[in-house]
């Protein structure tokens, strides 16, 4: 029998041996597109092989299949993820400590939209009207909503 875990109408099964790969770092946080991928943004281990904190760092995104394979992975795009989401139209949102920035990908991993600048936001949603509501708990404790039209465009590197 499988093992669960949780209560009440909050239990789950463990899957053994999931994923398939090992994964060196921190899962920071995970979203699951409608192919059933699933994408983990991961703080990478510092030098010593200590795993780092939301301070930046390096850190990427791992793309894994539904039965645990790594089918990508975006190096190099992050500083320290902390937040990650799939919108409907399968696009994904990184929020990133250490970058302290949103950004919007293909599933390819291809930057599609930057938004704010190194040292401000903190996570991102898409509302299905398209606005984007920007929390910033980290630096002004505030919350910023923007409409499509109004975005700055800007790279990160």
């Amino acid at each position: 029998m499988a093992k669960r875990i949780g209560f009440g109408d909050y239990q789950y099964e463990v899957v053994e041996d999931w994923p398939k790969v090992a994964i060196r770092g921190a899962v920071a946080d995970v979203c699951v597109d409608a192919r059933g991928r699933v994408y983990a943004g991961v703080r990478n281990p510092r030098e010593d092989g200590s795993v780092g904190n939301i301070l930046g760092g390096v850190g990427h995104v791992l793309v894994l299949d539904r039965d645990g394979r790594e089918v990508g992975s975006w190096g190099n795009l992050a500083s320290s993820p902390h937040g990650i989401w799939v919108n409907p139209a399968g696009e994904i949102y990184l929020a990133d400590t250490g970058f302290h920035t949103i950004t919007k990908h293909a599933p390819t991993g291809e930057v599609l939209l930057a938004i704010g600048t190194k040292g401000k936001p903190t996570h991102a949603v898409e509302a299905p009207n398209g606005d984007i509501f920007v929390s910033d708990g980290y630096g002004q404790n505030r919350m910023h909503a923007s409409r499509p039209a109004h975005i700055g465009f800007q790279g990160l590197m």
